[in-house]
């Protein structure tokens, strides 16, 4: 190795390690500001380390990433300059997204009790050899990665994958390369529809005033509702495209012991007070969803894994979560604090004004083809590669939704619903590209296979909001 390439990945690491301290500064910054509620938010300190994250995060995020950013920035840079404001007042800009982006530091301390409890092994054992036709192995592995990803996020795919790959292998190969390619990329996104662990939902009800109970029942049971219409269009593929026949031997009788069901119910329960105990701190002690959504995580996830009683285990996922997957974030902590920036400024300089009369024309001449239009793009955003809870805080601060006669929930809907829709189709995203890891399979063949099932989230999400905006209008 030569000197120069010594000395550049010397400052390389000297950079990675700030970057993790000034990370951390922010997230248990932001979660000393819920606590202690400060009169100022503490507005300058998470602006300053914002403004230091966003000069390092150029050196060290890959060239897609930069380039997006870079758009945001020199707009909003530019529109300042429009406007004449003073150099000494542009750090105000910044730090709007703090709360969401404490929250995807967070949200992985979910997947550490279920990874030390193995808790998808007692499923394996449940599941084990009563599965037979391909269409029902599709359901049970997309609602079983369904399950875990409202806990894990992407996680889940690992730990759904690792459980359940051997349940396709007596399939001729593009039968379960279909059912695999689906399962986990698509269960995986339908429970971002509704999860508070999803970034999307979170970032959707920190920026939109809307009803946080309504927003998650209806993502919950549009995000069901999919699982089961999802089966019967691969249950049709199956038929058009192969023969389905029983392949997989007939079960015996297996007893499963009594402590494998108590454990999936403990999965089934946690999700189901997490959820209940996020809307009643908004609802009676009026936390914002976030900000409770942070806490809950990190209360649930210790304590669930201290009572595993793995005290190494959780000091050793507690150190890689805290160091190298902080890592991981940067270049979306990059693109949040130039958006949020961004959307910020055109707000301050008074065009969002602008934005309202221009779509309240547009909702006039264009009626439901804008619906149409702002999920589509939704859901073409993240088939980018962009996040989609960045994807939710673009659209949810520069679309007045007022304007096109929708009342916040149904908005909240609609945009979470088009921005997660489109990542399963994506070869630039995250859990393609881990299924695509995992499988030493093609990200685009992957991505390419779920090209239909963002097809019918955009006309399905389309429809069901337009319905609403009749029904139920402001």
């Amino acid at each position: 190795m030569s000197q120069t390439q010594a000395e550049r990945d010397g400052w390389k690491r000297w950079i990675d390690g700030l970057l993790i301290i000034l990370i951390h500064l922010v997230t248990w910054g932001y979660l000393a500001k819920i606590l202690l509620r400060p009169d100022d938010g503490w507005a300058f300190y998470f602006a300053l380390i914002s403004m230091v994250i966003l000069l390092l995060g150029f050196f060290r995020s890959g060239g897609w990433f930069r380039l997006i950013s870079g758009v945001f920035l020199l707009g909003g840079f530019f529109i300042l300059w429009r406007n004449q404001v003073p150099a000494r007042e542009i750090w105000q800009f910044f730090g709007s997204t703090t709360g969401i982006l404490t929250l995807m530091c967070v949200a992985p301390l979910f997947s550490i009790p279920i990874t030390m409890g193995a808790y998808h092994r007692s499923a394996q054992l449940i599941i084990r050899e009563r599965v037979r036709k391909p269409h029902s192995t599709y359901l049970v592995v997309s609602s079983f990665t369904y399950i875990l990803a409202s806990l894990m996020n992407v996680a889940a795919i690992v730990a759904s994958y690792a459980t359940f790959h051997h349940l396709t292998r007596p399939f001729p190969k593009d039968v379960a390369d279909k059912i695999s390619f689906a399962a986990y990329t698509r269960g995986h996104t339908l429970a971002m529809m509704w999860s508070p662990v999803g970034a999307a939902i979170g970032a959707a009800l920190s920026r939109i005033p809307a009803n946080p109970g309504i927003v998650i029942g209806m993502g919950f049971f549009f995000s069901v509702f999919m699982v089961i219409l999802d089966m019967w269009m691969i249950k049709g593929w199956v038929r058009r495209h192969a023969a389905a026949v029983d392949v997989m031997p007939a079960s015996g009788e297996t007893r499963i012991a009594s402590r494998h069901w108590r454990r999936v119910g403990t999965v089934f329960g946690v999700i189901f007070f997490f959820v209940l105990t996020v809307i009643a701190l908004h609802e009676w002690v009026y936390v914002p969803v976030v900000d409770a959504v942070i806490l809950l995580i990190l209360v649930f996830s210790i304590v669930w894994s201290l009572l595993l009683k793995k005290p190494k285990r959780l000091v050793q996922e507690l150190r890689n979560k805290g160091t190298t997957g902080l890592l991981g974030l940067l270049p979306q902590f990059l693109l949040f604090i130039s958006v949020g920036f961004f959307t910020q400024v055109l707000t301050v300089a008074g065009h969002m004004e602008l934005l309202v009369d221009w779509f309240e024309a547009l909702s006039v001449s264009a009626g439901w083809l804008l619906i149409l239009f702002i999920v589509l793009f939704a859901t073409i955003s993240s088939q980018l590669g962009l996040f989609p809870a960045l994807v939710v805080v673009l659209l949810a601060d520069l679309i007045p939704y007022q304007a096109l006669g929708l009342r916040p929930e149904w908005f909240a809907f609609a945009i979470i619903a088009g921005a997660v829709g489109g990542v399963p189709a994506s070869p630039l995203t995250i859990n393609v590209n881990l299924l695509a890891t995992m499988m030493q399979e093609d990200p685009t063949r992957v991505s390419r296979s779920n090209l239909p099932f963002a097809g019918v989230m955009v006309l399905t999400v389309s429809m069901i909001v337009c319905g609403l905006s009749l029904l139920f209008p402001v």
